[in-house]
């Protein structure tokens, strides 16, 4: 057990006959000192990849230099304001280059993440404020009212577009904060993320993910099946709230020092078109529903459109024949 595990509430884990086998997990040798944040931003700096693309936005592209400044400044900044391993922070935002640096900081400074989708509703949200008991929000001023009747919110809300005047500013934290932090020594059975379930099939359910865990779906299925590069550019619409956005679009891309194109606006396929071909993206990650749409597309059929684009992963649902 590591300094977050040991942290937590005693029972947190349930019955060990309950929790998955990691034999995968075991077989890819990780040390037993283990930081998620450390193994996708401080190796590729090592490596001189300061000043590769790490993440496309709208027409913004943050280096790896400057994605891990960014990330250093929010970990010291969460830290001076109380923020210490195990401690849970509630990342209530869209798919933007601020719910990356917000993942990487808390898992760096070995808080747990709990990511929750804008679309949920306030009594889904307060099932998930009640079990996992967050000590920071970071979210929007536009999502912020949600959260108005959630009781037991926590103290620190960190607002991303926020003035600073009643709540505390994403900005303010980035400026305030040192650019310089250690990852936490936190183990490889360390909680990283508690990840929770759509709800599809009764109430939400949280799920327990470990710093290796993370790393695992990685270091398996997309090194073995999808084989990414340094050269490629991963792109998607899915949000990163659910764990095939997490790994597509952040845990995928950064593993293997790629490039990562989000975007937090309504799901548009012609315009997501235009992107696969103005950025150049070689792994585009959809859903069978956004297959079909991208296929009623007029530059579905052009060519052009898909002349870097090797792979188009698809999950969440059946994908029929036509898709």
């Amino acid at each position: 057990m590591g300094i977050v595990n040991d942290s937590l509430p005693e029972g947190v884990f349930g019955d060990i006959r309950h929790q998955p086998g990691r034999e995968a997990r075991f077989q890819l040798g990780y040390a037993k000192q283990l930081n998620v944040a450390q193994e996708l931003l401080d190796r590729h700096l090592a490596s001189g990849f300061r000043d590769r693309p790490a993440i496309r936005f709208r027409g913004q592209t943050l280096t790896y230099g400057v994605l891990a400044e960014r990330v250093n400044r929010l970990a010291n900044a969460l830290v001076h304001h109380g923020i210490t391993p195990g401690a849970r922070v509630l990342v209530h935002l869209p798919n933007m280059p601020e719910f990356v640096e917000s993942w990487l900081a808390c898992v760096r400074i070995g808080a747990i993440i709990v990511a929750t989708m804008p679309a949920l509703k306030q009594r889904e949200l307060q099932q998930i404020i009640t079990e996992t008991e967050p000590r920071c929000l970071i979210t929007t001023p536009e999502l912020l009212p949600v959260f108005a009747e959630c009781g037991h919110l926590p103290g620190l809300r960190v607002v991303v577009g926020g003035n600073g005047r009643s709540l505390l500013a994403y900005e303010e934290c980035i400026a305030a904060g040192n650019s310089v932090y250690d990852p936490a020594p936190t183990a490889e059975d360390d909680v990283a993320i508690i990840a929770y379930t759509s709800g599809s099939t009764g109430r939400q359910k949280g799920t327990i993910h470990t710093h290796s865990d993370v790393l695992a779906i990685a270091d398996t299925y997309a090194r073995g099946i999808l084989a990414p590069t340094t050269e490629d550019c991963l792109a998607g619409h899915s949000p990163m709230a659910f764990t095939y956005g997490l790994g597509g679009l952040l845990v995928f891309p950064l593993r293997f020092g790629a490039s990562t194109v989000i975007d937090s606006g309504p799901f548009d396929p012609g315009r997501w078109l235009d992107t696969v071909s103005r950025e150049k993206v070689t792994l585009l990650f959809a859903t069978p529903t956004a297959a079909r749409l991208y296929l009623e597309e007029p530059t579905c059929g052009n060519p052009t459109t898909w002349r870097t684009v090797r792979a188009v992963v698809s999950a969440r649902e059946p994908l029929t024949k036509n898709a």
